[in-house]
């Protein structure tokens, strides 16, 4: 098939978004499907995949960087049997005003509710996703919500990673029929990637975007009292994103630049070489999909504690490949951070569980059902 990919994000940008659509485009060219890639980027980039990638500058005006991408698919989209988007608003809008003309099929994957992250994010809006799905709000986070519809509407199927992701799209309107739930897979490195230095201590480590939603303010006023417990405990921060200044601010707040360190952006391999080098992953989330951090962290056998939202519970199972708390519930964070870092043996049954459940989540059998869906009716 010709099969065009449009994309908010990718390589070098950072997240489980990113990485996903790289590594299906890669099995994609190398089972002889014909691939291109439209995506933002404001870097400059000497691309070295075997198929092509189309990179906008994202600029402040998103409406001019809207237009831009409806006419980057408008021109390149005509040879494509079909055209997989990732996600409902970015790349989706543009996507489905160009498909006016252009009339391919579309399928659709959603990760996430776009209008709830602006929500979170803009307008200080503090419901969690599912209590979000039956209220009214802004008519500025209306306009959004009804911007993902319409690009749901359009679709001729749409993927979510998780039932839980399921669930929130019908909310949308969407038919079950029309949503195929195809959980997202690790594909494993040849390598890890560059050695890197870590402080000495047991090491708490986190990754992902600097958002509310993603709790990490959270973990950060809990240091004190788990290193009261821990007193070689130090907590990792990998990511970027709007908190980042209040985040930096809460740790010279505490006291805690000597136990605390935000890292910023850092390359895949190397998120991969901290996993393995990390005595503990933690991920105190008010939502998720379905974390490809967590796959991450399963597979490089790090002990995992997480929280029991979204598509958390279908991957660790509490008590034996891992553990749950409660959103935000400071005690159970504590209580399970401290019961992984002080007994080894403890620790090191849920990491050989979550290897063995890890396989389960097969890359080979998420691409085969991936194609199965963008072949169909084609």
């Amino acid at each position: 098939m010709n099969i065009l990919i449009t994309t908010g994000i990718f390589p070098p940008d950072i997240g489980g978004p990113a990485t996903y659509v790289k590594n299906i485009a890669d099995e994609f060219t190398r089972q002889d499907h014909i691939v291109r890639v439209i995506t933002y980027s404001n870097q400059k980039m000497e691309d070295k995949e075997e198929y092509e990638i189309f990179r906008i500058k994202r600029g402040r005006n998103k409406l001019w960087r809207y237009l831009k991408y409806f006419f980057t698919v408008l021109r390149r989209a005509s040879w494509a049997d079909v055209i997989y988007v990732q996600d409902a608003v970015s790349a989706g809008l543009p996507t489905v005003y160009a498909n006016i003309f252009l009339r391919k099929k579309i399928v659709l994957k959603v990760v996430g509710d776009y209008a709830w992250e602006q929500a979170q994010n803009q307008f200080d809006v503090r419901d969690d996703l599912d209590a979000f799905q039956h209220q009214k709000y802004d008519n500025r986070i209306e306009f959004w919500r009804r911007v993902q519809k319409f690009v749901a509407k359009k679709s001729a199927a749409i993927i979510t990673p998780s039932e839980y992701l399921k669930k929130i799209v019908k909310c949308w309107g969407e038919s079950d029929e029309k949503i195929k739930v195809i959980y997202n897979s690790f594909n494993e490195p040849e390598e890890i990637g560059e050695n890197i230095d870590v402080p000495d201590g047991e090491i708490i480590f986190t990754a992902g975007r600097l958002v509310p939603w993603k709790g990490i303010d959270t973990l950060i006023k809990i240091m004190p009292r788990i290193i009261e417990k821990r007193p070689e405990a130090k907590f990792l921060i990998a990511g970027d994103g709007p908190e980042r200044e209040g985040l930096q601010n809460l740790i010279v707040e505490k006291g805690l630049e000597d136990k605390v360190k935000l890292l910023g952006r850092i390359e895949h391999s190397k998120l991969l070489d901290y996993l393995k080098k990390s005595n503990l992953f933690i991920l105190n989330s008010s939502y998720e999909g379905l974390s490809h951090q967590i796959l991450e962290a399963m597979w490089t056998g790090v002990p995992i504690t997480v929280s029991c939202v979204g598509g958390n519970p279908e991957v660790i199972e509490n008590e034996k490949s891992g553990l749950l708390f409660e959103y935000n519930n400071r005690d159970e964070i504590i209580d399970a951070a401290v019961k992984i870092l002080s007994n080894n043996e403890f620790a090191n049954q849920f990491s050989e569980n979550a290897l063995r459940k890890i396989k389960q989540f097969s890359f080979d059998d998420m691409v085969k059902k991936t194609l199965f869906v963008l072949k169909k009716d084609v």
